[in-house]
């Protein structure tokens, strides 16, 4: 039992960087975390703060426990479309558990859906933001 979903910040143009974000128990709420990290308008240019600022906006209700969140380089357990947060690009997307290839998202892939920019992303309201189920 859970409400599992991932958050990965791409940190460069390929998957060899990827940062992965899991949650066990907020999965509903990914699109909404990502969200309220980039509307703070924070370090936006750079993949490491960026990412710590995410993790952050993720664990914010429930820090200091053993489980429930961890940080990975593939995915996680997963219920929901993934949310990426694409630095290098500025853009926010999407990719279903079923198009990764051994937990990464392949080299090279284009999303076929929507990408929103930073700055629009977070002019969206909340019920924009919701993801799918798996």
């Amino acid at each position: 039992m859970g409400d599992r979903g991932n958050i990965v910040v791409r940190q460069d143009k390929t998957n060899t960087d990827d940062v992965w974000f899991y949650t066990h128990w907020s999965g509903y709420r990914i699109g909404e975390v990502v969200r309220e990290a980039l509307a703070k308008h924070w370090r936006w240019n750079d993949p490491s703060y960026l990412a710590r600022i995410v993790f952050d906006e993720l664990t914010k209700r429930d820090t200091g426990s053993e489980t429930g969140f961890g940080i990975s380089t593939r995915i996680g357990d997963n219920e929901y479309s993934i949310v990426v947060v694409d630095v290098p690009r500025q853009k926010v997307w999407t990719i279903e558990e079923g198009e990764l290839q051994d937990g990464r998202i392949p080299e090279g892939f284009h999303p076929f859906g929507d990408e929103i920019a930073f700055e629009d992303y977070v002019k969206q309201p909340a019920e924009k933001h919701h993801v799918c189920k798996t």
